[in-house]
């Protein structure tokens, strides 16, 4: 048991840490408690569930190898659990104490993380600690990327294939535990899972009960790495590195869950969580990437709002990333995936609406638009430019204009 008199104050504790396969599954788990180790008198509190778990299905998928690697890892490594634990310790002014293995590399890089969390946002810095250090694993060679038919990780894959850097394997998260478990996200993921098979590569899924225990305490916008991490740091002896779209252009990165000073802090010494920014800057740029692709004409998924296969063409992410394939001329994708080309009337509609979030995206594709309708270029992009084309562009960029000037923005 990891000492707790050496922990001045709260403490976060992950105890009856193990490793199991359960029905085809690894699942790595631990009780989460928040206890005074120097109040005798407190009652441990209970956050969330009364496990924190994450799981890699379909190991029989795996190649002989891969799962050799996954079982040969001690029974009470849960190494995987860090990036999820240490984000909650800090929401809650805690220090981590795990009582399990636990690399230290992990340890030390999530320690740092909350540094940086720190100087930007004045969330208190933690520690952790565990009973003892986890042994090292053997590297593989294998590449991960996180993929999820999403604009920005559908573009770093076409971008790193074409390179000849493309991964491995992708890997998926999939919501299989409340209130994300609904009938709708099954079709989801079986589209998911067609897209990888059509492209050529394996999809391992991955799932986490994580965010019964954040959600609470910091959005989704915040917590989105480290869960993704935590997930990635499991899947040792199949991939060596897993890679994270970036969300920001480079140049123009602003504190947020992703980015490049912090992305790798969450790596172990067996995995690393590499922040891809291997793809051109800017949203449209991105869609220029994929507008000639017949994959991403028929798996491309954006939308957040609706809960089944496909994306609404109504919400700020549809109709952003519709304005960013229109101006590069990606019509099929448009056709097939969103119904047709952006709408100004179903944009304005957006005004009434708050919080208007992604104010910064909002405003480089106006700006875009507002070009294109006065007939310039967009560094190379093809920008439609006939006249039709510049009337409905200057339509666009007046409805993202109210949207912006009437919006109230969440960061």
């Amino acid at each position: 048991m990891a000492d707790l008199t050496l922990v001045p104050s709260a403490v976060l504790l992950a105890d009856a840490a193990r490793r199991a396969v359960v029905n085809d599954t690894l699942v790595v788990s631990a009780r989460v408690r928040l206890v005074q180790p120097h109040d005798p008198t407190a009652t441990p509190h209970l956050l969330g569930a009364d496990r924190l778990e994450v799981r890699v299905h379909g190991l029989s998928d795996l190649d002989d190898t891969a799962w050799s690697a996954l079982c040969s890892v001690t029974d009470d490594d849960v190494t995987p659990l860090v990036p999820v634990l240490t984000l909650v310790a800090s929401q809650l002014h805690a220090d981590v104490v795990i009582d399990g293995a636990v690399c230290p590399v992990a340890a030390l890089g999530a320690t740092k993380a909350t540094v940086q969390y720190q100087a930007w946002w004045g969330w208190p810095a933690v520690k952790v600690r565990s009973a003892r250090d986890a042994e090292p694993q053997s590297l593989t060679g294998g590449r991960g990327l996180f993929f999820s038919r999403g604009l920005d990780s559908t573009a770093v894959l076409l971008a790193a294939t074409s390179a000849g850097d493309g991964p491995s394997h992708l890997v998926g998260l999939d919501w299989v535990d409340p209130p994300f478990d609904i009938a709708e996200h099954a079709d989801v993921w079986r589209a998911t899972s067609s897209a990888a098979a059509e492209w050529g590569l394996p999809l391992v899924r991955v799932s986490t009960n994580a965010r019964t225990f954040i959600d609470p305490l910091v959005s989704w916008d915040f917590s989105h790495v480290p869960v993704l991490a935590a997930t990635a740091l499991a899947l040792t002896g199949v991939v060596d590195r897993v890679g994270l779209a970036s969300t920001h252009p480079a140049g123009h990165q602003v504190p947020f869950a992703s980015h490049p000073d912090l992305d790798p802090l969450w790596s172990s010494a067996s995995v690393s969580i590499d922040h891809r920014l291997d793809v051109p800057s800017g949203r449209t740029a991105r869609a220029g990437v994929l507008a000639s692709s017949p994959w991403a004409a028929r798996w491309l998924a954006v939308c957040w709002e609706q809960s089944a296969e496909g994306n609404c063409g109504h919400c700020r992410k549809c109709l952003i990333t519709m304005c960013s394939l229109w101006l590069v001329g990606a019509a099929e994708i448009l056709a097939n995936r969103f119904g047709g080309d952006p709408d100004p009337g179903t944009i304005a509609a957006l005004a009434s609406a708050t919080p208007l979030a992604g104010r910064g995206v909002t405003a480089e594709v106006a700006r875009q638009l507002r070009s294109a309708a006065e007939g310039d270029t967009l560094g190379g992009l093809s920008v439609r430019k006939s006249r039709e084309d510049r009337r409905l562009a200057a339509a666009l960029a007046d409805a993202w204009d109210l949207v912006l000037h009437r919006g109230v923005t969440l960061r």
